[in-house]
């Protein structure tokens, strides 16, 4: 085996494989919200604005926070950063079992996203540090993987859980409950588990450690050559960061979408059991599982990224006009290829956004790009929410998210002249 590949068989068992349940149970702390709706609603008389609010709150705490959490991420240093936040936000992810008024709903659900702010970021900054260009796609890919396997999973666990009574809980509330603690046993774990950097890994011998180092500050060095964004101010007035920016907003429109509406869609479609919808719930994601990661591969295997994202989010938006206007079963058709488009999209988004960042305008640049792709999650429900009610049907909302996605895609076209850069900076080394 050569020195390389040792070097990254170590880091899929060392980091991908851990980063991969980090971030599952991150997913599931988000989804498992759409599925307690199912019960929560009824039990607490929330209506859809309500529950659309609830959503939302999360992200406006989520959302402040993300620039201050990138600059502690540089300062702490990520394995004290990650397992205080994890720890932080099991607390209130199992405390939402004992909500009991709508004010204490939004209350848990801002204290949930203060708690969990700077978490993606935090997670791409690590896995930029730890694994070369030419694997990034692969590695970012495999740890988004867990989106979709948390509902894959954690759809028919949380519809399971669900059926729950005893102790003087509803069954959403031992969903919460039960979801939320082992958040807070892996966040102590993660302080003993974790390395900061490739030269404080004790697991990798002494070759491995000075080739990933050399290979790492090589292809960072290579952005520096190319015109990349270093500084602090420059990030702040890049017409490339809002570009990402902006395409990643239309991205997470279509994922919250379907995060927080689908369980609802397929109840009123479908017309299954809460156990029956949980589990038609999973199906999309499985696609959007297998965009993912075929994607993600291709893309690695060629070398080639804006292609590879924005064909994945015209694919969605394609999938959201056929599930909004198609009849049964073409609707679900749809929802399937929308599914596949977004992950395929989402998988590797970040490799655009690293190949003109550097130095210490990484975590900085990151952080912005997520705090304005994440502010989707604070418009996109209560304007689905709003259509919804207004119209009394779903395919207006469902319309939006196409065009959102369409929009994105749009977005993404001015940055191929900067991915091309790089990759000439490169091919001369």
């Amino acid at each position: 085996m050569t020195l390389e590949a040792s070097t990254l068989r170590k880091l899929r068992l060392r980091i991908i494989y851990f980063v991969f349940v980090l971030y599952m149970l991150f997913a599931l702390d988000r989804v498992n919200i759409s599925f307690a709706a199912l019960q929560m609603n009824n039990h607490l008389g929330f209506d859809a604005k309500t529950y659309g609010m609830g959503v939302s709150l999360f992200y406006v705490s989520y959302l402040a926070l993300q620039l201050p959490s990138a600059m502690l991420i540089r300062k702490l240093g990520i394995k004290v950063w990650l397992g205080g936040s994890l720890v932080l936000w099991g607390l209130p992810s199992a405390g939402l079992a004992f909500t009991n008024s709508k004010e204490m709903f939004f209350v848990l659900r801002f204290v949930l996203g203060a708690a969990e702010a700077g978490f993606g970021t935090a997670i791409i900054y690590y896995l930029n540090n730890w694994f070369p260009k030419r694997y990034r796609g692969t590695a970012i890919s495999s740890t988004f993987l867990a989106a979709p396997v948390s509902v894959v999973i954690g759809a028919p666990l949380s519809g399971w859980f669900l059926s729950f009574s005893g102790a003087g809980l509803a069954g959403w509330q031992w969903m919460f409950l039960l979801e939320g603690l082992p958040t807070i046993l892996l966040g102590v774990v993660s302080l003993f588990y974790i390395s900061d950097s490739p030269a404080a890994a004790r697991w990798l011998t002494d070759d491995e450690r000075g080739w990933l180092t050399a290979e790492i500050e090589r292809e960072h060095s290579s952005v520096r050559s190319a015109g990349g964004i270093e500084s602090l101010r420059s990030v702040f007035f890049s017409p490339r960061v809002w570009a990402a920016a902006g395409a990643l907003f239309s991205l997470i429109l279509g994922f919250t979408g379907m995060l927080y509406w689908l369980p609802l869609v397929l109840k009123q479609v479908s017309k299954q059991t809460d156990f029956g919808v949980s589990v038609l719930s999973a199906i999309p994601w499985v696609a959007m599982g297998l965009g993912m990661y075929f994607n993600a591969r291709h893309s690695d295997r060629h070398q080639e990224r804006l292609w590879h994202v924005g064909g994945g989010m015209f694919a969605a938006a394609v999938g959201l006009v056929i599930g909004a206007g198609a009849p049964a079963p073409y609707n679900m058709l749809g929802l399937l290829i929308a599914g596949c488009g977004i992950g395929a999209a989402q998988g590797i988004f970040w490799t655009i956004p690293l190949g003109f960042l550097s130095g210490s305008a990484v975590a900085a640049g990151l952080a912005l790009i997520n705090l304005v792709g994440n502010s989707a999650g604070l418009v996109g429900p209560n304007v689905i929410g709003w259509l919804r009610q207004a119209s009394g049907s779903f395919v207006q909302p469902t319309l939006f998210l196409a065009a959102a996605m369409a929009v994105g895609f749009v977005l993404l076209l001015p940055l191929r002249k900067v991915i091309g850069a790089v990759a000439v900076v490169e091919a001369g080394r």
